[in-house]
């Protein structure tokens, strides 16, 4: 992916460390919003933090990395050398609150016994393309509503697994959800308007299709 441009008026750097605890670079970034309640819905999480995401490039002998804030340390991680492994994906449909839902499992494994994190992106055209689907969890299962994802019947799953890191991707066989019918409204009225029997009233309305996106039209 594109490397994220440096923001130097950012309080937020990633210091990359060789094995001596010599600085080989430090780069800083700015977050994706200034807030968690600003964030993608991908980037938030439960205990109302957010994950900071950037792409660098990785000095050669970097052997840890650590995300300060105002030049002070926040998490440093140090993971081994091997890479992860992602065995399997199975994508399954379930029940989530009495809706249809999708359930997109997996098993991983670290050699060197590190932590893991996943990314999980979305495709409706077979993996040609991806969609960011949820970001930085540490569970190796995920249930998601069909009412929220666009249906097809080309549709994969895509995830990569990290220590810090290093990174495996695995990408899931095909599947298929039912496409949606459009969301319509009328956006020119508010409650409570009052109009005279007689008077001509102008609609204004929109449509959105979750296949095709906002539809266009007179």
């Amino acid at each position: 992916g594109p490397v994220t441009v440096l923001d130097e008026t950012s309080p937020f750097a990633i210091v990359f460390i060789d094995g001596a605890g010599r600085v080989l670079s430090r780069d800083p970034i700015a977050p994706a919003a200034s807030g968690s309640a600003d964030l993608p819905a991908g980037h938030k999480r439960a205990d109302g933090g957010f994950s900071l995401t950037a792409i660098r490039p990785l000095p050669p002998k970097t052997a840890a990395i650590e995300i300060q804030r105002n030049s002070v340390p926040v998490h440093r991680i140090h993971p081994g050398k091997q890479l992860p492994r992602i065995d399997g994906i199975t994508v399954t449909g379930v029940t989530v609150q009495r809706k249809k839902g999708l359930r997109v499992s997996w098993k991983a494994s670290d050699p060197d016994r590190d932590a893991l994190y996943y990314h999980l992106e979305y495709s409706r055209d077979g993996g040609k393309t991806f969609v960011p689907l949820a970001a930085s969890t540490a569970r190796n299962q995920l249930d998601f509503d069909a009412e929220d994802l666009p249906g097809g019947d080309r549709l994969r799953i895509r995830i990569t697994a990290s220590d810090g890191l290093n990174t495996a991707r695995s990408i899931s066989s095909r599947f298929s959800l039912p496409e949606h019918a459009p969301h319509v409204g009328i956006t020119s009225l508010r409650n409570n308007d009052r109009y005279d029997q007689n008077a001509t009233i102008m609609l204004r309305g929109l449509a959105y299709d979750m296949e095709d996106g906002l539809i266009a039209g007179k």
